[in-house]
Protein backbone atom coordinates (compact mmCIF):
# COMPACT_ATOMS: atom_id res chain seq x y z
CA UNK A 1 0.00 0.00 0.00
CA UNK A 2 2.96 2.13 0.73
CA UNK A 3 4.18 2.08 -1.94
CA UNK A 4 1.30 2.74 -4.34
CA UNK A 5 0.45 5.86 -2.56
CA UNK A 6 3.99 7.56 -2.35
CA UNK A 7 3.76 6.92 -6.63
CA UNK A 8 1.42 9.84 -6.84
CA UNK A 9 1.60 13.01 -5.54
CA UNK A 10 -1.76 14.89 -4.48
CA UNK A 11 -1.87 18.34 -4.11
CA UNK A 12 -5.49 19.84 -3.11
CA UNK A 13 -6.21 23.83 -4.57
CA UNK A 14 -7.41 24.35 -0.90
CA UNK A 15 -7.64 23.07 2.42
CA UNK A 16 -10.88 22.10 2.12
CA UNK A 17 -9.92 20.13 -0.90
CA UNK A 18 -7.41 18.16 1.21
CA UNK A 19 -9.91 17.68 3.71
CA UNK A 20 -12.14 15.70 1.38
CA UNK A 21 -9.27 14.39 0.21
CA UNK A 22 -7.98 12.91 3.55
CA UNK A 23 -11.33 11.78 4.30
CA UNK A 24 -10.84 8.84 1.66
CA UNK A 25 -14.74 8.30 1.16
CA UNK A 26 -14.65 8.63 -2.43
CA UNK A 27 -12.77 9.95 -5.53
CA UNK A 28 -13.81 9.37 -9.55
CA UNK A 29 -11.02 8.59 -11.94
CA UNK A 30 -11.48 9.85 -14.94
CA UNK A 31 -9.84 8.34 -18.11
CA UNK A 32 -9.99 10.49 -21.34
CA UNK A 33 -9.41 8.66 -24.45
CA UNK A 34 -7.40 11.18 -25.96
CA UNK A 35 -4.31 10.90 -23.36
CA UNK A 36 -1.79 8.50 -24.18
CA UNK A 37 -0.79 8.82 -20.57
CA UNK A 38 -3.11 6.09 -19.88
CA UNK A 39 -1.60 2.99 -20.70
CA UNK A 40 -2.68 -0.12 -19.88
CA UNK A 41 -0.29 -0.24 -16.60
CA UNK A 42 -0.90 3.56 -15.37
CA UNK A 43 -4.65 2.91 -15.69
CA UNK A 44 -4.05 -0.58 -13.40
CA UNK A 45 -1.39 1.49 -11.35
CA UNK A 46 -3.97 4.27 -10.43
CA UNK A 47 -6.92 2.35 -10.14
CA UNK A 48 -5.05 0.40 -7.68
CA UNK A 49 -4.08 3.00 -5.25
CA UNK A 50 -7.56 4.99 -5.45
CA UNK A 51 -8.80 1.55 -4.19
CA UNK A 52 -6.21 1.57 -1.63
CA UNK A 53 -7.03 4.94 -0.51
CA UNK A 54 -10.88 5.52 -0.80
CA UNK A 55 -13.65 3.28 -0.23
CA UNK A 56 -15.59 4.47 -3.74
CA UNK A 57 -13.94 4.69 -6.66
CA UNK A 58 -16.47 4.99 -9.90
CA UNK A 59 -13.98 5.30 -13.10
CA UNK A 60 -15.58 7.58 -16.22
CA UNK A 61 -14.33 6.44 -19.43
CA UNK A 62 -15.47 9.37 -22.19
CA UNK A 63 -17.56 7.93 -24.58
CA UNK A 64 -19.27 9.10 -27.61
CA UNK A 65 -19.85 12.64 -26.18
CA UNK A 66 -16.15 12.56 -26.32
CA UNK A 67 -16.26 13.74 -29.96
CA UNK A 68 -18.41 16.83 -29.08
CA UNK A 69 -14.73 18.34 -28.32
CA UNK A 70 -12.92 17.22 -31.53
CA UNK A 71 -15.76 18.47 -33.69
CA UNK A 72 -15.36 21.89 -31.65
CA UNK A 73 -11.76 21.98 -32.50
CA UNK A 74 -12.71 21.89 -35.95
CA UNK A 75 -12.78 18.14 -36.39
CA UNK A 76 -15.29 16.99 -39.31
CA UNK A 77 -17.91 14.51 -37.65
CA UNK A 78 -17.33 11.45 -39.48
CA UNK A 79 -13.52 12.11 -38.60
CA UNK A 80 -14.48 12.71 -34.58
CA UNK A 81 -17.31 10.11 -34.50
CA UNK A 82 -14.14 7.25 -35.50
CA UNK A 83 -11.45 8.56 -33.96
CA UNK A 84 -13.67 8.26 -30.67
CA UNK A 85 -14.73 4.95 -31.55
CA UNK A 86 -10.90 3.51 -31.65
CA UNK A 87 -9.52 5.73 -28.63
CA UNK A 88 -12.79 4.07 -26.75
CA UNK A 89 -11.78 0.37 -27.79
CA UNK A 90 -8.09 0.83 -27.40
CA UNK A 91 -8.69 1.86 -23.68
CA UNK A 92 -11.36 -1.14 -23.26
CA UNK A 93 -8.40 -3.64 -24.72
Amino acid sequence: MQTIQKEFEVEGLSKNCMRIFDNGTHVLLGISPFNSRFSHDYITRIIGWASESFSEVPILLAGKDASNLLEVLGTPKTNADRKVRKEIRRHIR
